[in-house]
C-alpha cells in the first residue's frame, strides 16, 4: 500500500512516518519524499555536503543563500518545483517518484506529498485501492509561504483519515496504529 501524508510544515510528517514504519516494520515499509529530487538537485549545484544541505533545507530555509542575493533555500525549491512543472508538466514529481520506486522491493510507501497532481502516476501504477492519505493538522501550523497545501483527498479519490496532532507522542503513535488497524494493515489485538 502507498501511504500519503499531506499537511503543513512542523505538523508530524516526519515522525508519523517513523511510527507507521516502526508498526508495519521498517524492513517492509519504506519512505520517500516528493521533494527528494530537488534536494538533490540543491546539494548538487550549490557543490554542497549533505549536513550543511540538511542545516539550509531545514533550520536555513528561510535564511539568504549568500549575502548579495536575497533568495533562500525555500524560495529556490519553489522555483524550480515550478520550473519542472511548467517544462515537464504537473504530474512530473508523481512520475518521477514512480520511477524512483521502480526498483525498491516494499510491501508499504510512505510518501509525503503536498500537491494533487503528484497523485495520478501513483494511483496508476500501484492501483487506485492500493493509494491511502493520512491528512496532518496542527494547532499553529499553517501553509504560509509554502508550495503545498491540504488536498482535496475526496475529489482526488484517495481514502483518507484526518489526524490530529496535538498530544503527546504516545497518543500519536495510538492513532497511527488505529488507522493501520482500520485500513487492515494491522491486526485489532
Amino acid at each position: 500500500m502507498i501511504i500519503l501524508l499531506n499537511g503543513p510544515s512542523n505538523s508530524g510528517k516526519d515522525t508519523v512516518c517513523k511510527l507507521i514504519r516502526k508498526i508495519l516494520g521498517r524492513n517492509m515499509t519504506v519512505e520517500y519524499k516528493m521533494n527528494r529530487p530537488l534536494r538533490r538537485a540543491f546539494k548538487e549545484m550549490f557543490g554542497m555536503d549533505s549536513q550543511l544541505t540538511d542545516y539550509l533545507l531545514n533550520e536555513g530555509k528561510d535564511k539568504p543563500l549568500f549575502q548579495d542575493n536575497p533568495i533562500t533555500p525555500r524560495q529556490w525549491i519553489i522555483n524550480t518545483s515550478n520550473y519542472m512543472i511548467e517544462t515537464f508538466g504537473e504530474d512530473i514529481f508523481g512520475a518521477i517518484a514512480v520511477h524512483s520506486m521502480a526498483g525498491i522491493a516494499f510491501e508499504h510507501c510512505v510518501i509525503d506529498c503536498g500537491l494533487a497532481p503528484e497523485i495520478k502516476p501513483l494511483q496508476k501504477r500501484y492501483g487506485y485501492d492500493k493509494v491511502h492519505a493520512i491528512q496532518l493538522s496542527r494547532t499553529g501550523c499553517n501553509y504560509d509561504n509554502d508550495s503545498r497545501s491540504n488536498l482535496d483527498f475526496v475529489k482526488l479519490d484517495v481514502p483518507f483519515i484526518n489526524l490530529v496532532n496535538d498530544y503527546e507522542l504516545e497518543l500519536l503513535e495510538r492513532q497511527v496504529e488505529k488507522i493501520l488497524i482500520k485500513w487492515e494493515l494491522i491486526s485489532d489485538e
